[in-house]
């Protein structure tokens, strides 16, 4: 299966489209349509926010990638 995976909001990875294509390789990995990974890069370049961009990931992602290191946690 697709292992889970943390992303610091304050590293590199952090940067939304370091993200999005760390994002976009494990939908492939996990044999995702290419329309659902072209769904959630439009959304995340929708999102109004940083925080809604990240919450789009997690979501096209089923939770696999998660955001930490922000000032809420």
């Amino acid at each position: 299966g697709v292992k889970a995976m943390e992303i610091d909001i304050k590293s590199p990875d952090g940067n939304i489209f370091a993200a999005m294509g760390i994002a976009a390789n494990l939908m492939r990995q996990a044999r995702r349509d290419t329309n659902d990974i072209n769904r959630m890069r439009k959304a995340v370049m929708a999102a109004k926010s940083y925080k809604d961009a990240c919450a789009v990931i997690t979501e096209a992602t089923f939770g696999s990638i998660t955001f930490v290191n922000s000032d809420e946690d």
